[in-house]
């Protein structure tokens, strides 16, 4: 009930963002003071259901404490001590995952290769997304005190453009594919466990323990959460981003162009950039910490693949997870590279 109210709430304001014209302030600052009234800015106000409504996920799974109103309310940004108490045992829960699994890594050794590689495919998903949790509680919790997130969304609010109906639900999407992902991230990671019997539990020194098992899966959905959704802010934000520029190419190529001074243009240009180094600053880590990660996952799913044999059920159902991880990961890796590209190519534009 809450989406569809969400939904209807989107449609609204798209109609709104639609019959108003875009135009750059002439501050020569960019404001980033996010705490203006969001109503008279609709083409804002979409982009922030967006945002609000990832940040809602992250904060349930222990990714981000802190008020999510990032349009303007500005109370309640003093987290309670048991939201960032859960956000504790969530990371601590994350790392305890990866610690797990370099732990079995380092001591089945290269005995047995089959086993080494899955455990290393366990040891550097489960670091990922460890590493990606800790980042994005440290980037886009609110606190008392504004985070550079929080600055990121006041200048997006400033230089807010119109969306059409295709960039909202591209957004949308990408959206919709984090649910997908973190869902059938946890019935792999279930599946491997009962049907396969090569989760990380299982081996040396865990062996088999069912408290093992429970953290494991438990703390796995946790993990396949972080996997996903803090990217979805990323691809939310490049798609302003690019419309900003674009808008900025059009108002250079029209007409009227011809009686604005260069210096004018250069200014405005000026402050998209700024904005896109602040976006940098946000979201390099998570990118880094992704693609360093990601990378070496594919090959080695993809060897995986290649190697393993599919005689057995038990070696099937492996099979066909180790199969979707190396789809979900590329998939990931494409969708996140696309975006980026898109924002890369408006600014080289200039």
């Amino acid at each position: 009930m809450e989406l569809e109210v969400e939904d209807l709430e989107l449609r609204n304001l798209n109609q709104r963002a639609d019959s108003q014209s875009y135009k750059i302030p002439d501050e020569s600052k960019v404001n980033v003071n996010a705490a203006d009234s969001t109503d008279d800015n609709p083409h804002f106000n979409v982009l922030l259901l967006n945002f609000r409504r990832t940040l809602k996920i992250m904060r349930v799974t222990g990714t981000c404490y802190g008020n999510i109103e990032l349009g303007g309310n500005s109370e309640g940004n003093r987290s309670s001590l048991w939201s960032r108490f859960y956000c504790v045992i969530v990371l601590l829960g994350q790392w305890g995952l990866a610690v797990q699994a370099l732990t079995s890594l380092f001591i089945e050794g290269t005995s047995e290769m089959t086993n080494f590689y899955l455990l290393l495919i366990y040891s550097i998903f489960y670091l990922q997304c460890a590493v990606v949790a800790t980042i994005s509680v440290s980037r886009f919790s609110k606190r008392q005190n504004e985070s550079h997130f929080t600055q990121l969304t006041g200048n997006l609010k400033t230089n807010a453009v119109a969306f059409d109906g295709l960039k909202i639900a591209s957004m949308t999407r990408v959206l919709l594919s984090a649910y997908l992902f973190s869902l059938l991230n946890t019935i792999a990671l279930s599946l491997i466990d009962f049907y396969g019997n090569v989760s990380i539990a299982r081996y040396r020194p865990w062996n088999g323990s069912f408290l093992c098992r429970f953290l494991n899966l438990f703390f796995g959905f946790f993990a396949s959460c972080s996997w996903s959704f803090p990217f979805v802010l990323f691809c939310a934000t490049c798609e302003p981003l690019a419309e900003m520029f674009n808008a900025l190419k059009k108002k250079a190529a029209s007409e009227n162009s011809l009686f604005l001074p260069i210096s004018s243009l250069r200014k405005e240009h000026q402050k998209l950039c700024e904005i896109v180094a602040l976006a940098d600053e946000v979201f390099a880590p998570l990118l880094l910490a992704t693609l360093i990660s990601d990378i070496p996952l594919i090959s080695i799913n993809l060897h995986r693949l290649v190697k393993s044999p599919s005689s057995s059920r038990e070696e099937i159902t492996f099979v066909l997870t180790i199969f979707y991880w190396c789809l979900s990961v590329a998939t990931k890796v494409t969708i996140i590279l696309k975006y980026a590209a898109k924002v890369n190519e408006k600014v080289g534009f200039f």
